[in-house]
């Protein structure tokens, strides 16, 4: 029950907030940014979508860990951003295909002071609690197709999961299961009503974003030389390869504490380096051309 599932999520947690430390120095995991991260790496269990039973799913440690080294190395947005009252933040991505779109959005919504007073106003009452009511869309530029978040039925709980506007959760989904491959898509975030904070007061509302499935999302010019050479797979056992590399490139491997473990030539179109007689952890492995540095960190298992 809860007295077991409390402590190993606290405990997971904690650990990716010390692999945030590590990959971030500056920045925290704050609770609106660790909840978006849990529901997002999430297994799927029982019914397709959250369940009254399981929740999001059984909370996945390794993949939560994945997708914090993604971030690192630009292939997953994860964010902390800012929704300004009445504004809609939006950001245009293309489909890899490869893997469902996916966003997910948290955020810690203001105290709601208007709580029943009495206990026949507070039994069974379905009236929204939120504060701050944000919507989270995905939208087909090519067609116009707008695909909603995850919505549960108060009045039948134990039916699968919808696709609706949600009025009622501070968390928020979006899933496109078969994205067409190289089209755009667009991610927004709004707001319902005024965005307030616990006095009442105009302000506006952080929340945390992220996103999986997309390439070319907010692609930065340093994103798009990292993607002209490929250093795959980023999680291993015992290999990590460097592809299309110039020839008289040269790689080193550190560890997180900036000393040196392996460093070498590139002589071919593929590179394979091995890490297995490394310990488990994070490692940096960074690429010299003659016009530029690659840095990527990698997770050995």
């Amino acid at each position: 029950g809860t007295s077991f599932s409390t402590p190993v999520v606290t405990g997971i947690i904690g650990l990716w907030m010390q692999i945030y430390r590590q990959l971030f120095p500056a920045l925290e995991l704050n609770a609106a940014a660790a909840k978006t991260l849990t529901v997002h790496s999430a297994l799927e269990a029982g019914s397709v979508g959250p369940d009254p039973w399981y929740g999001w799913g059984y909370i996945n440690a390794k993949k939560g860990a994945e997708l914090l080294v993604g971030k690192s190395n630009n292939t997953v947005i994860f964010n902390d951003e800012t929704l300004n009252n009445g504004i809609i933040n939006s950001k245009t991505g293309t489909a890899s295909g490869s893997e469902p779109l996916k966003v997910t959005i948290a955020w810690t919504d203001p105290a709601n002071t208007t709580l029943p007073t009495t206990w026949q106003d507070a039994h069974n009452n379905r009236t929204s609690k939120l504060v701050n009511d944000l919507d989270l869309r995905i939208i087909d530029t090519t067609d116009n197709t707008v695909y909603y978040p995850w919505k549960l039925d108060a009045n039948n709980p134990q039916n699968p999961a919808t696709k609706a506007d949600n009025t009622v959760d501070n968390v928020e989904q979006v899933v496109i299961d078969a994205p067409i491959a190289g089209r755009t898509y667009r991610i927004e975030v709004s707001n319902k009503g005024n965005l307030v904070n616990a006095s009442g007061a105009g302000t506006p509302q952080n929340y945390s974003i992220l996103v999986t499935g997309f390439t070319e999302v907010l692609a930065t010019n340093e994103a798009g030389k990292a993607n002209q050479i490929i250093i795959s797979p980023t999680i291993t056992k015992d290999f990590v390869n460097i592809l299309k590399a110039p020839k008289k490139s040269t790689f080193s491997l550190y560890d997180l504490s900036g000393k040196k473990l392996q460093t070498g030539f590139i002589r071919s179109d593929k590179t394979s380096i091995d890490l297995s007689a490394c310990a488990k952890g994070i490692y940096i492995l960074e690429v010299k051309t003659g016009k530029e540095v690659i840095s990527k960190k990698l997770i050995k298992e």
